[in-house]
Formats: structure tokens, C-alpha cells, sequence
């Protein structure tokens, strides 16, 4: 899983609207040198105060601007730690399956070695679990042969 990049989307608007202020002063400064080649001061005055106020909306922006660039950097330390913490969690799975093969390998071995163990002792029970023959059908013991009769 791939983690977005940082983009902060709030800075946009603010550098986009300190750019038109930027603009707006230089134009405010055109229009006042031009009234001033024409000699309307009242012309010039305005001007000069439109760009005295543009000029502190953009100062104003200033602590908007710190804000945005703290934020930035608070939200690149948590993405970094989440960065971290995600890669220290594959890990962990990394790990946590091949505990879980070599448990199942283990099992499956213990399982084949029960299966064996089984079978003998199955053979055993069959063996042990045979009826005793009936005395009919024991063979007689072997006695010695001690013959008494004089053909021997």
C-alpha cells in the first residue's frame, strides 16, 4: 500500500490571492505616477491609499502564511510516522506468516508422526486383541519320547 504525497491545498489559494495583491500594487503604483505626470494629485492620493491598503492585507497574510507552513510540517512528521509505522507492521506480518508456515509445517510433520505411531499401535491392538486358540486346537506339548515297548 502506497501513502499519498503531501500537498497542502490550502496554500494555493493564498499564494494565488498574495499574487493578485502583488499585482494590484504594482498597477497602484503605475496609476499614481501617471496621475502624478498629469497632475492630479487627488488621483495620485487615491492610488497611493489603495496600494497602503493592499500593501497591509498582504502583511496580513503573513501570519496565515506561518500558520499553512506549520501545519505543512506537522502533517509531514505524522505521514512520516505513519510511513514508519506501516512499514513496521509489514514487517510484523512478514514475520507473524512465516511463524504461522513453520507452525503448520510442524504440524503437519506431528500429525504424519501420530499417523505412523497410529499404525503401529492399531497393528499392536489388532495383534493383541487375537482370540487365544481353543485347547482343541493347541498343538500337544512335545514330551519325550521314552519308549517302554522292547521293539525300540
Amino acid at each position: 500500500m502506497r501513502l499519498p504525497t503531501l500537498r497542502v491545498t490550502e496554500a494555493a489559494p493564498l499564494e494565488l490571492q498574495e499574487q493578485q495583491l502583488q499585482h494590484s500594487l504594482d498597477h497602484l503604483d503605475d496609476q499614481a505616477k501617471a496621475a502624478l505626470g498629469q497632475g492630479r494629485d487627488d488621483l495620485a492620493r487615491e492610488a497611493l491609499s489603495r496600494k497602503a491598503t493592499a500593501q497591509q492585507q498582504i502583511q496580513g497574510m503573513e501570519p496565515q502564511r506561518q500558520q499553512l507552513d506549520d501545519e505543512e510540517d506537522k502533517m509531514e512528521q505524522t505521514l512520516n510516522a505513519l510511513r514508519q509505522r506501516v512499514n513496521t507492521f509489514r514487517s510484523q506480518k512478514e514475520v507473524i506468516k512465516a511463524q504461522y508456515t513453520a507452525a503448520s509445517a510442524m504440524t503437519s510433520v506431528n500429525e504424519d508422526a501420530a499417523g505412523i505411531s497410529e499404525s503401529f499401535s492399531d497393528s499392536g491392538a489388532a495383534l493383541r486383541g487375537l482370540r487365544p486358540r481353543s485347547p482343541a486346537c493347541r498343538p500337544e506339548p512335545r514330551r519325550p519320547m521314552s519308549c517302554s515297548s522292547p521293539a525300540c
